[in-house]
């Protein structure tokens, strides 16, 4: 007969997991999204005031966060420039431009 010897977490390990979990708390906004990273748009429609169709004409012509195109269907945009807007929507200034790496994807350098 073999016995079975199970071992009890350490408290090392458990403290880690809740070190974790406070650090992402901390990374993370009242609305829930991360400060680092990018959303699409269905991560982030509970928290915009205006249609899907609305938000990407203010990302066009630059009083929305810019969008950044992977292809014809996928796009996303900076979750610290969608939180700047959200904070300020009046007086919000993009950092940089839309990106579309679709379009550059067959040119050549």
């Amino acid at each position: 007969m073999s016995h079975v010897i199970l071992a009890a977490p350490h408290e090392d390990d458990s403290q880690k997991k809740s070190k974790r979990s406070s650090e992402t708390r901390r990374e993370m906004n009242a609305g829930g999204l991360p400060i680092n990273g990018k959303s699409r748009w269905g991560d982030i429609k509970h928290m915009i005031p205006v249609s899907h169709e609305k938000w990407a004409q203010m990302a066009k012509c630059g009083k929305g966060p810019p969008i950044t195109r992977y292809g014809l269907r996928c796009s996303f945009q900076d979750n610290d420039e969608i939180l700047a807007w959200l904070n300020d929507p009046n007086g919000y200034k993009p950092k940089g431009g839309p990106i579309d790496f679709h379009s550059t994807l067959g040119q050549k350098s």
